[in-house]
């Protein structure tokens, strides 16, 4: 009886000699098994990726705008400059460029419910937005309104905008 010599070969297991990669038997019901977690790879991957880049594709419709005048209309036709911003008109106008919805606590849709968008804005148009609230118990067709303005064609990241809110007027930068 002759005993083995190491030839460079893999060494050999219980009598057998070691399969090289990628040779054996498959077990049962695993044919196509190395497809099928390639495939689960790849979707795991996939929902990976969607997961990460949807919050930033959702960020490119979505402004961030910051008052910085707001005031009364005076009877002359001028802005009250007397008028100061108060916590609420401080805080964030966050504005959704597709649907038209605009978070913010005296501007957004928690007050006017109902909005209309007017234009989406572009590089040659401004984002425009109607909102109003629904007719005014003990009134015909009194509503509170607001329209919103945001350049959105101008050049730079800063985007400047208006907003007129039942004869207050306010101006500030959206980025």
């Amino acid at each position: 009886m002759t005993t083995p010599t190491n030839t460079g070969q893999r060494p050999a297991l219980g009598g057998r000699e070691a399969p090289s990669r990628g040779e054996g038997r498959a077990l049962p019901g695993a044919a196509g098994r190395g497809s099928s977690l390639r495939t689960g790879c790849r979707i795991i991957v996939s929902v990976v990726l969607i997961s990460v880049m949807a919050p930033i594709s959702a960020w490119a419709d979505t402004m961030r705008c910051s008052l910085v005048e707001y005031g009364r209309v005076t009877i002359e036709g001028k802005v009250d400059g007397e008028v100061l911003l108060d916590e609420h008109m401080a805080e964030v106008i966050i504005v959704d460029l597709e649907s038209g919805k605009v978070s913010h606590p005296l501007l957004g849709n928690e007050f006017f419910e109902n909005r209309e968008l007017l234009d989406s804005g572009s590089d040659v148009s401004s984002f425009k937005v109607l909102g109003y609230s629904p007719v005014i118990l003990g009134t015909d067709t009194a509503r509170n309104t607001t329209y919103l303005e945001i350049r959105t064609w101008e050049e730079g990241p800063l985007k400047p905008f208006i907003v007129v809110e039942d004869g207050f007027v306010g101006t500030g930068v959206c980025k």
